[in-house]
C-alpha cells in the first residue's frame, strides 16, 4: 500500500500540528471523556448485600431478633449496632479494595499517541477528543473512530466489531469505511496517522450498544484454598452449634439460653474474616506493587509471583537502558571503525543511506540514534525534510528488515534503501558466498563487543523493478552499523538477588549470539566459565530441536539469541512442561501468545503494544529488570504476611469457640454471649488485614527458594503452629476462668476478667507472629504503626466498656477494680511469654 508523505505533520492543512492543548481541554469538557459504558462495577448496595450474606452476620441478626422477641431491647439494640459496625468495616475494606483496583485499571488502560501543538505525546485513551491527530502502529488498539490522513501497509483486525477475522486493508486513498478506523479494532500491520471523528458512545462501538466488559478472573489457587478453609470451618460450626444447643437445652430445659449458646459457638468457629482479609491483601498488594511502577491487571498474579522459578527477560530496555547510540561502523563490511576516530566526511554517503532506511519521524531507539548522529555531524537528516516516500516495506517476523523507497536522482528512478539483520539484508545483495561470509564475520566481531549490528543496502531502481515483497529486491551492500545500549546499573545486583532466591534468569533476545553473551556476562546471567555450547541456544537451533531433546536441554539454557517473538511461546511451554513457574516479558504483537501462556506475563508499559498489555497480568511502567525483582520480592512478602493473617485467625478462633462451648459442656453458665463474639470480630478483622498486611518482609525472604505453586496456603506446619497457639491460650484462659470463678461468685465479674484476658491474649498472638524476633522490637524503632494503633484502640475501648455503666451492663460485666483490670491484662503478657517459648519449636515464618 502506498503512503503519501514522508513528513507526518507538514501535510495536514485542516489542523496544522494537531489541536492545541487548550482546544483539546475545551472539547474534552464539552464532549466528555472517551469512555464506553463500564459493565461489572460493584455498587455499594451490591457490596453490602454480599457482606450481609456472610454466615456470621446472619447469626448476629438471628441473635438480635431472638433478644427482640424476648423483650431484651437493649441487648437487641447493641447487637444491631455491632452488626452495622462490623458490616461497615467489611464494606469499607471491600470498597477501598475496589477503588484501588479501579485506579490501577485506569493506569493500565489503553493509551494513544497524539500530535498536539506539533508535539507527539502519549496520553490515556479516555482523554482523546474529536479532531485529535493520532499515530497508529502495529499492535495498537485503535482508541477512537478516526479517518486516515496517511498510511503505510495498514491492516486492521475488525473482528471485535464485525465478527470477520480476516484483517482489513486501510488507506486514505480509499472510499467509505476503507479509509476509516474504528474504536476497539486492532492494528495488525503497518502504521498510519488519523484524525479522530468520534469518541465514546458516539463511536460505532458505542452506537451498536457494546460496553467494555470487565475481564472475569478465574479464581486462583489462593481463593480456592480460602474457600476450602471457610467451608470446613462453617460445616464444623454448624455441627458444634447444634450439639451445644441440644446439650444445654437437655441439661437446663432453657431453650433461649441454649439457642444463644449455640449461636455464640457458631460465631466463634466461623472465620468469616478469611474472605475480607484476602480481598484486602490482594488490593493493597496491587497498590504496593504500583509503587514499584508495576501495575497488576489480575490479582491472581500476586500469589503467583512468590512461586516464580524462571524469569525470561528481554535484553533491550529491560536489562539495558534503551538509550542506543552509534559507536562503530563498517563501510562495505571491510574493517571496524569507531565513531570517535572517524572522519565524518568519509562516511557521509553511508550514513545518508542509513538515515533514509529509517522512519522519517522515528520512535525506535536505534533509528533515533542514527538520526541523532547524522544531525550532529552533517545536517538535518534528509528523511526529515519534506518529500514523499514512494513505498515502504515494513519489518515482519518472517523478514527482519525494512525498506523505504524514495524519489530518485532522475526521472524514472527511485532509491530503495534497506536496513535490518545482516544475514537477512545480505540475502538481497547478490554477493558471493565467500564475500557474504566475510561481512558476517565482521558483524560477528562487532557483536563480540556487545554491539547491536544492523546492515544497510541500497540501489536506484525503476518503478517496474519494485517487487511485491522486499525479499525480492536486488540491492548493493552499503555497510554495517554497530549500536551500543548500556546495561542498567541496577541489573547485576538484581540478577544476583534472583539467584539467591532460587530464580533462574533467562535472557531472550533477537541479537547476535556474541552480543547476547557479552551482555549476559555483564549482567551476571553468565559467567566467563560457562560453556556457550551448553548455556546458549539460537533461534535456528530451537526450530531444529524436537520437543523431547529440547525438554532435557532447556533446563541448562540461560541465553536464547536470534530469537523471533513467535518462538517465545515454545520456550515458555517447554519450561512449563519441565515444571517451572515462568515469568515472561514482552512488548510486541507477536509476544502476546507467550505472555498469555506464561504463568506471569509481564508487558512493557512504555514501548509495549496494547495487545501485549492486554495479554499480560503485570505491566511495567518503569521498564527496568530491577522492578520485576522488586515485584517478586513484594509478591513473596504479601503471601508470607497473608499466611500469618490466616494463622492468626485460626489461632484466635480456637479460644473464642472453646470458651463458648466448654463451660456449657462442663455444666457451667455461658461465659460469652453473641455481643462478646461480635466485639471480638471487630478486633480480628482490622488486626488480620491491617496489621499483617503492613508487616515488613523478613530479612531472609529473598534467600529462600520459591514455594511450590501447589502448596496449600495453610500447610501442616502452619496449621500445627496456629492450633498449638490457640489451644495454649484456650487452656490457660479456661484454667484462669475456673480459678477466678472459685474465688469470685459473681459471674459478671468473672466474665469481665476472662474477656479482658482473652482480648489481651489475642494481641499477644498478633505480636508473636510478627517478623520481629524480640519483644522489645515491638515498641522500638522497628515497631509496626498499625499494631500500635490496634493496641491503643483496643485498650481505650476496653477501658470504656468497664468505666461506662451502661456499656458494662450491655456486656454483662461486673465493675472491675483497677487491680483486677490490670491483672487481666497481665494475663495476656503471661500468655505472650508462653507463646514465645513455642517459637523455638515453630519459628514465625510465612
Amino acid at each position: 500500500m502506498h503512503g503519501q508523505s514522508g513528513n507526518q505533520l507538514n501535510r495536514f492543512n485542516a489542523i496544522p500540528g494537531g489541536l492545541s492543548e487548550s482546544e483539546a481541554a475545551f472539547r474534552l469538557a464539552r464532549d466528555g471523556p472517551n469512555l464506553l459504558p463500564q459493565a461489572g462495577a460493584r455498587s455499594l448496595m451490591r457490596i453490602a448485600l454480599s457482606v450481609l450474606r456472610e454466615p456470621v452476620f446472619q447469626l448476629l441478626l438471628a441473635a438480635g431478633l431472638l433478644y427482640f422477641f424476648l423483650g431484651e431491647l437493649i441487648d437487641a439494640l447493641v447487637l444491631s449496632v455491632f452488626v452495622l459496625l462490623s458490616a461497615a468495616i467489611s464494606i469499607i475494606q471491600q470498597k477501598r479494595a475496589d477503588r484501588v483496583m479501579e485506579s490501577l485499571r485506569h493506569l493500565s488502560a489503553p493509551r494513544a499517541i497524539v500530535i498536539r501543538g506539533g508535539i507527539q505525546r502519549r496520553i490515556p485513551a479516555r482523554a482523546l477528543v474529536r479532531g485529535d491527530l493520532i499515530l497508529l502502529s502495529e499492535g495498537d488498539r485503535v482508541a477512537a473512530d478516526a479517518i486516515l490522513l496517511e498510511s503505510r501497509e495498514l491492516q486492521v483486525d475488525e473482528s471485535l466489531l464485525t465478527g470477520e477475522s480476516v484483517p482489513v486493508e486501510k488507506s486514505e486513498l480509499r472510499q467509505e469505511e476503507a479509509c476509516r478506523v474504528f474504536l476497539g479494532t486492532l492494528v495488525v500491520r503497518g502504521r498510519g496517522v488519523a484524525q479522530v471523528t468520534a469518541t465514546g458512545v458516539a463511536t460505532e462501538f458505542g452506537r451498536i450498544g457494546l460496553s467494555v466488559q470487565r475481564i472475569e478472573e478465574r479464581p486462583g489457587r489462593l481463593s480456592l484454598d480460602i474457600r476450602k478453609l471457610v467451608k470446613f470451618f462453617t460445616l464444623s460450626a454448624i455441627l458444634v452449634s447444634i450439639l451445644v444447643f441440644l446439650f444445654y437445652w437437655r441439661s437446663t430445659n432453657d431453650w433461649v439460653t441454649a439457642a444463644l449458646s449455640g449461636i455464640t459457638a457458631a460465631m466463634g468457629l466461623i472465620p468469616e474474616e478469611f474472605a475480607v482479609v484476602l480481598t484486602a491483601f490482594m488490593a493493597m498488594g496491587a497498590w504496593r506493587l504500583s509503587r514499584h511502577e508495576v501495575l497488576t491487571r489480575q490479582s491472581s498474579a500476586i500469589e503467583t509471583l512468590g512461586a516464580a522459578t524462571v524469569l525470561c527477560t528481554d535484553k533491550t530496555g529491560t536489562l539495558t537502558l534503551n538509550e542506543m547510540r552509534v559507536v562503530a561502523v563498517s563501510p562495505l563490511g571491510d574493517g571496524i571503525v569507531d565513531i570517535g576516530s572517524i572522519d565524518p566526511a568519509s562516511v557521509k554517503q553511508f550514513m545518508r543511506h542509513a538515515v533514509l532506511a529509517c522512519e522519517p519521524n522515528p520512535l525506535d531507539p536505534m533509528e533515533k540514534a542514527i538520526h541523532a548522529l547524522y544531525q550532529v555531524h552533517y545536517d538535518v537528516p534528509p528523511s526529515a525534510k519534506p518529500g514523499a516516500i514512494v513505498r515502504a516495506y515494513g519489518l515482519s517476523p518472517e523478514f527482519s528488515a525494512m525498506t523505504n523507497v524514495w524519489p530518485g536522482p532522475t526521472d524514472g528512478l527511485q532509491a530503495a534503501v534497506m536496513k535490518g539483520a545482516p544475514e537477512v539484508v545480505l540475502q538481497c545483495c547478490g554477493l558471493t558466498p565467500s564475500r557474504a561470509a566475510e561481512i558476517l564475520q565482521t558483524a560477528s566481531r562487532m557483536a563480540d563487543r556487545g554491539l547491536r549490528v544492523l546492515a544497510v543496502a541500497a540501489r536506484d531502481l525503476r518503478s517496474a523493478e519494485l517487487p511485491d515483497h522486499q525479499c525480492d529486491l536486488d540491492l548493493d551492500f552499503v555497510g554495517l552499523i554497530g549500536l551500543a545500549d548500556p546495561l542498567r546499573p541496577s541489573v547485576p545486583a538484581a540478577v544476583l538477588q534472583c539467584r539467591s532466591a532460587g530464580i533462574r534468569v533467562v535472557m531472550i533476545t533477537g541479537d547476535y549470539p556474541a552480543t547476547a553473551v557479552a551482555i549476559a556476562q555483564q549482567a551476571g546471567i553468565l559467567s566467563e566459565q560457562d560453556d556457550p555450547d551448553r548455556v546458549l541456544m539460537t533461534g535456528e537451533q530451537l526450530d531444529q530441536m524436537p520437543d523431547g531433546a529440547l525438554a532435557s536441554r532447556i533446563q541448562q539454557v540461560l541465553v536464547f539469541a536470534r530469537i523471533k517473538p513467535i518462538q517465545k511461546l515454545r520456550i515458555v511451554q517447554m519450561l512449563q512442561q519441565a515444571g517451572e513457574v515462568v515469568g515472561m516479558t514482552g512488548d510486541g504483537v507477536n509476544d502476546a501468545p507467550a505472555l498469555k501462556a506464561a504463568d506471569i506475563g509481564i508487558a512493557m508499559g512504555v514501548r509495549g503494544t496494547d495487545v501485549a498489555r492486554e495479554a499480560a497480568v503485570l505491566v511495567l511502567l518503569q521498564e527496568d529488570f530491577g522492578a520485576i525483582v522488586k515485584a517478586i520480592a513484594r509478591g513473596r512478602q504479601i503471601y508470607a504476611n497473608l499466611r500469618k493473617a490466616v494463622g492468626f485467625i485460626v489461632s484466635i478462633h480456637i479460644p473464642i469457640a472453646g470458651l463458648a462451648v466448654l463451660p456449657v459442656l462442663l455444666g457451667l453458665p455461658p461465659v460469652f454471649f453473641p455481643v462478646h463474639i461480635a466485639f471480638m470480630e471487630m478486633v480480628i478483622d482490622p488486626a488480620g488485614s491491617f496489621v499483617y498486611e503492613s508487616e515488613v518482609a523478613d530479612a531472609d525472604l529473598m534467600q529462600r527458594p520459591p514455594r511450590s505453586r501447589e502448596e496449600f496456603i495453610y500447610p501442616l506446619p502452619l496449621m500445627t503452629k496456629s492450633m498449638l497457639q490457640g489451644l495454649l491460650v484456650l487452656a490457660m484462659t479456661l484454667a484462669a476462668y475456673l480459678v477466678v470463678r472459685s474465688l469470685h461468685a459473681d459471674e459478671t465479674l468473672v466474665r469481665g476478667m476472662v474477656f479482658v484476658g482473652l482480648v489481651a491474649s489475642g494481641l499477644a498472638i498478633i505480636s508473636i507472629n510478627m517478623h520481629r524476633r524480640h519483644g522489645l522490637q515491638i515498641l522500638g524503632r522497628e515497631a509496626n504503626p498499625a499494631f500500635l494503633l490496634i493496641v491503643a484502640a483496643t485498650l481505650m475501648i476496653l477501658s470504656l466498656l468497664f468505666l461506662v455503666p451502661t456499656l458494662r451492663e450491655v456486656f454483662h460485666f461486673g465493675a472491675l477494680s483497677p487491680l483486677l483490670f490490670i491483672s487481666a491484662l497481665g494475663f495476656g503478657l503471661v500468655n505472650y511469654g508462653l507463646l514465645r517459648i513455642t517459637e523455638g519449636i515453630f519459628p514465625a515464618r510465612g
